[in-house]
């Protein structure tokens, strides 16, 4: 096989693995889009959520408790529906949000400390399923001053996890939308049950090893921010996609639907932040060694040809030189004659 048949067919090689690169890029963004597109466009059966606090005014530090109940159109408890609760002080300001899921009666709770401002709050639930509309409900409840001269100190909630401090740094808040789906997709969905807190505890250990420094990065550079906020919108979606393929395997088993979504999302995570950058580069180093390669042969062919002309050259300057050598000798050799002959006449 001559070269030039050579690389003709490490080019259709090429060519090849590239469209196979491309399928394969467009089945794992189908993979991902399509949930999100069944959850659309199935979207029909309407949600009704009921909510209720056990007071209807608190003290400042006090502890709330929200419960409520997520009902389809026959008014039947839908199970693992995901309501996100939202407080609003008086002044618009969010001061508590949480994701939590519904018990298979449709059932849920949430508990959290009163803020230090007095006045009137808005608490919102929001709830949502696959194969429903979403739903919004809102309640108000009043903040009294205490009748205690020191404000009770606010202690942490017990319900809240560890936050997703990655995209908390690149929102610039906990309480991003993005940030706090996420956090429920993996605090409130994955581990949700024994196996799934083992997997994410797991992950933890190993994302906590190396985000913080990462976070910190990111949170003091503007431009950083803007970039991981790009970077995290296909982490997004795969998070979506996940919650969807929850929620799908949930009716059938809690166990299985936290493993399911967990390798899930580690799957697509690794072949979408690793092996797709590494796949690219590694076409990029191909197509650039073929470059090299190509204008490395130029160059030798070019140098051939410089050294076929020079060789050219050389052959015509040594036959140039003969030609004026034998032209001087035959001039020698006539001048010579002439001399000889005037020297015999003149010895006649």
């Amino acid at each position: 096989m001559s070269r030039r048949d050579l690389e003709k067919s490490n080019s259709q090689a090429s060519d090849h693995k590239l469209e196979l690169s491309r399928l394969g890029i467009l089945l794992i963004l189908a993979v991902i889009l399509l949930p999100l597109l069944l959850n659309s466009s199935n979207a029909a059966e309407q949600l009704s959520v009921t909510i209720s606090t056990d007071k209807h005014s608190y003290t400042p530090g006090e502890f709330i408790r929200v419960t409520g109940s997520v009902l389809d159109e026959n008014l039947k408890g839908v199970y693992v529906a995901s309501v996100s609760i939202q407080v609003n002080d008086p002044t618009g300001k969010v001061v508590h949000i949480n994701s939590i899921l519904t018990t298979q009666e449709g059932y849920f709770e949430d508990d959290f400390t009163a803020a230090g401002s007095v006045g009137v709050y808005t608490l919102f639930a929001t709830a949502n399923k696959p194969g429903f509309t979403d739903v919004i409900n809102q309640i108000t409840y009043a903040i009294q001053s205490s009748s205690s001269s020191q404000t009770p100190t606010e202690t942490p909630n017990p319900s809240n996890h560890t936050g997703c401090i990655i995209a908390t740094a690149a929102y610039g808040s906990e309480l991003a939308p993005e940030v706090t789906y996420m956090r429920h997709v993996r605090d409130d969905m994955i581990a949700s049950n024994e196996v799934g807190r083992m997997l994410v505890d797991r992950w933890n250990t190993f994302y906590y090893s190396w985000s913080p420094t990462v976070a910190r990065w990111i949170a003091n550079s503007m431009a950083l921010q803007t970039s991981f906020r790009a970077l995290l919108l296909p982490l997004i979606a795969i998070v979506h996609s996940t919650a969807f393929i929850y929620a799908v395997v949930a009716s059938v088993s809690l166990t299985m639907a936290s493993i399911t979504a967990f390798f899930f999302a580690a799957v697509l995570s690794i072949v979408l932040y690793l092996w797709m950058p590494a796949f690219i580069l590694v076409i990029i180093c191909k197509k650039r060694s073929k470059f090299f390669l190509k204008s490395r042969s130029s160059s030798h062919r070019s140098v051939d040809i410089v050294i076929q002309s020079l060789s050219k050259a050389r052959v015509s300057a040594e036959f140039l030189i003969s030609e004026i050598t034998l032209s001087h000798q035959e001039k020698s050799f006539v001048a010579r004659s002439r001399l000889d002959s005037e020297e015999g006449e003149f010895d006649g």
